[in-house]
């Protein structure tokens, strides 16, 4: 594993921003005069999604007139993707990070959108943080694409690509994100690192794993800064971790499931459930169905049950209907979500994410997946 560390910390001497004072909140204003141009979009597309990189919404404008005008309140800086979508069917986009302001886009021949405006301090720093991250995984496809799997038990490859990736997340945290937090505790560019460190590693985020360790960091930030929406945010993630842990009784919840049929956690009391939160255009979540499948197959007449909960909107009900009938997860209870009141409960956010219960109400495990959720189940079962 040091082997690894060395090579990645060639990526990287340190890294360090400027903390220059910018309007954090207010209005942004974007315009766009396509008379020059010869041509005008049919429509503009854009996605918002805060410090923490959730929350994405979309807004969408028509083009008239030759004119595309758009404005919203920032409460923190955003990262906007704007899709621009032509005539003859092409779709040019690019993606920002705004700060209050207003702003003109032009367009040269490839038709790709520009903010020359947009090269702030935060917006300069955030991407210097996203450029780091880009290499440290490059480099790690690099180094498992060279692993030798000629004689070699499959096993012992898959432990050795698991060491690497777990010392491009020490190098990637060490050298990337724990400086920039704490060099720029008075700027977003801190809070952004900080929500990248949280969220880390993949399947077992130190927000969950480490809720002190997050709750120190989140302490070394500006006043200013820890009162933005994505810092609140975090704010409550972190408590809601500590309730949420592993030894706590899991919250209940009421849903109905694809008849209308209101089904609630606690009904489930004496069983060992795995309440697990997937959706339909969730890549990952569907990928981990035939180990669900295994395991409710194998466990289910020792007590063992599973309640899927699905973050499809109602506008995708048939998706997700389709969704159940393909990977074959009719056999346990499926419950929609559409008024969100599962993820506001729980603070989902992201997905894949689920919680083993014992019998009682109390969690045993979270975020359980393949041969964890195995490994966990065999021992409870003694099977």
């Amino acid at each position: 594993m040091k082997k690894y560390l060395l090579i990645l910390a060639t990526l990287i001497s340190f890294v360090t921003f400027s903390n220059a004072q910018q309007a954090l909140k207010g209005m942004l204003r974007l315009k766009s005069d396509f008379n020059s141009l010869g041509l005008q979009p049919l429509k503009v597309v854009i996605k918002r999604y805060d410090l923490a990189r959730l929350n994405g919404k979309i807004d969408t404008v028509i083009i008239k007139n030759q004119v595309f005008s758009y404005e919203t309140e920032l409460a923190e800086p955003l990262k906007l993707i704007l899709d621009f979508y032509w005539k003859d069917k092409r779709l040019t986009s690019k993606s920002f990070w705004m700060t209050p302001g207003s702003y003109d886009i032009t367009f040269g021949n490839d038709l790709i959108p520009k903010i020359p405006e947009t090269h702030s301090e935060i917006a300069l720093g955030i991407t210097e943080l996203d450029q780091h991250y880009n290499a440290f995984s490059k480099k790690a496809e690099t180094l498992v694409s060279n692993v030798n799997y000629e004689n070699q038990k499959i096993a012992d490859v898959e432990k050795k690509i698991w060491q690497i990736k777990d010392s491009i997340d020490i190098a990637l945290d060490r050298n990337v994100y724990l400086p920039a937090i704490k060099l720029n505790a008075n700027s977003p560019v801190g809070l952004y690192a900080l929500w990248q460190y949280a969220d880390r590693p993949y399947g077992k985020p130190r927000i969950v794993t480490e809720p002190k360790e997050i709750d120190s960091l989140l302490n070394t930030l500006g006043l200013e800064i820890k009162a933005l929406p994505s810092a609140e945010k975090l704010i409550d993630a972190i408590l809601l971790g500590k309730q949420l842990k592993v030894g706590n009784m899991m919250k209940n919840v009421s849903l109905p499931d694809v008849t209308g049929k209101i089904y609630s956690i606690n009904d489930f009391k004496g069983k060992y459930v795995l309440v697990d939160f997937w959706a339909s255009w969730c890549t990952p979540c569907r990928a981990e169905n035939p180990n669900l499948i295994k395991a409710f197959n194998k466990y289910k007449k020792s007590g063992f049950q599973i309640i899927s909960i699905t973050r499809d909107e109602l506008s995708r009900k048939t998706d997700w209907l389709e969704a159940i009938k393909k990977d074959k997860v009719t056999t346990w209870t499926q419950l929609s979500d559409f008024k969100n009141i599962a993820q506001k409960i729980y603070n989902i956010e992201t997905i894949p994410v689920n919680y083993l219960i014992d019998p009682k109400g109390m969690i045993v495990g979270r975020d359980l997946r393949g041969e964890d959720l195995e490994k966990e189940l065999k021992k409870i079962f003694k099977y």
